[in-house]
């Protein structure tokens, strides 16, 4: 009858938390509303954010703007203090709104530097600095230090499993379609014995 963890209670807290870090707190949660996957998500985390003491209202997007003074605004010009956005940051900052970032007094719920933690090219950097590390993959940006072993290339920057190509010899065994192949990838060792192919 109940969810077998504490994250519910865990995001009321912490939003309850950040609330008190403003005067009047009311966060926009903002989406692409012609995505349902995302519009659901974020009424989701708009019920949380009343639960938490947030006044709380949805935006699509499309309608954010930005004030003379380069604050972030609604669509009624109103100023968006702390916002909340399920749309990535590497898509954000190719925006005209981009210009606006440094300027603006908006909070974000999810920090720009996030943007750094979502490009896998971090992984072939953290690898030439602590390689045979335990938590860590071999990952390059070239596949020639694999030579012929199984390995798997990724887009630096995509999501939910897109344009992922298992390569052996040369040769591909299995790939992903998606919408991120026109980007740079990273090359990973495959190590994992439940992804290999007979």
């Amino acid at each position: 009858a109940d969810q077998f963890n504490s994250l519910h209670e865990a995001l009321v807290a912490r939003l309850s938390d950040i609330a008190l870090r403003f005067a009047r707190p009311h966060l926009h949660l903002a989406c692409q509303f012609d995505s349902l996957e995302d519009v659901g998500n974020v009424e989701y985390l708009m019920d949380v954010a009343l639960q938490a003491g947030w006044q709380a209202s949805m935006l699509d997007l499309a309608e954010m703007g930005a004030l003379p003074d380069g604050q972030f605004a609604n669509a009624q010009d109103q100023p968006i203090s702390a916002c909340f956005k399920l749309y990535p940051w590497e898509w954000l900052v190719r925006e005209p709104l981009a210009e606006h970032l440094a300027s603006s007094r908006t909070q974000w719920l999810e920090p720009v530097w996030k943007m750094v933690l979502s490009n896998k090219a971090l992984l072939p950097l953290l690898w030439a600095r602590h390689a045979g590390h335990p938590n860590l993959l071999a990952a390059h940006f070239s596949a020639a230090p694999f030579g012929a072993a199984r390995h798997v290339a990724k887009p630096l920057l995509s999501r939910e499993g897109a344009n992922i190509t298992v390569l052996e010899g040369g040769q591909a065994l299995l790939a992903t379609g998606g919408a991120y192949a026109d980007q740079r990838f990273i090359i990973i060792i495959n190590t994992f014995k439940f992804f290999l192919l007979p």
